[in-house]
């Protein structure tokens, strides 16, 4: 008898750990990094498309260049595998498909992307977009093989939607 209830014991502690870890996995596939620190990898030949961050702020410290707000942020990170030029593809748009404000700021090169974060400064801003536009182009010129480049895309009209971007 205290075998069996030992057993089912464990088969609800079981249940449990593995609905925390459905709820905790699928909590961070939807959110986007809106600090540095918390910035999600971006792999070239992949497009991206997430729902866009509203009703936040970008974290003070680091130099944001020609945007002069930094609102609803999402950060993102690569390691340059080819030298080369890279374009990157940034579009927004809201529930009803049609094009939103967005805007962004590349950063690099660094050795690491946690290096990155704490030397996000003019002097390492690359490419940078503040307009009106519902579609920009990211782009880093020269990068080399092993080098980190970090991407802030931010939704400057606060309205729900989703942001797509690629390397073109």
């Amino acid at each position: 008898p205290h075998f069996i209830i030992i057993f089912y014991s464990m088969k609800y502690i079981y249940y449990f750990l593995m609905l925390t870890f459905i709820l905790e996995t699928s909590k961070n596939v939807s959110a986007q990094g809106t600090t540095c620190a918390d910035a999600d990898p971006f792999c070239t030949g992949t497009t991206y498309s997430f729902p866009n961050n509203t009703g936040t702020s970008a974290q003070a410290g680091p130099d944001y260049g020609c945007l002069l707000s930094q609102p609803n942020p999402a950060w993102y990170y690569l390691q340059i595998d080819q030298s080369g030029t890279i374009q990157m593809d940034i579009s927004q748009v809201n529930a009803s498909g049609s094009g939103i404000d967005v805007d962004f700021i590349a950063y690099g090169p660094f050795g690491s992307a946690a290096g990155g974060c704490g030397s996000l400064t003019s002097g390492n801003t690359v490419d940078c977009s503040y307009s009106s536009s519902a579609n920009e182009t990211a782009t880093i010129i020269g990068a080399v093989s092993g080098e980190y480049y970090i991407l802030l895309i931010t939704n400057f009209s606060n309205q729900s939607g989703n942001v797509s971007f690629s390397q073109t």
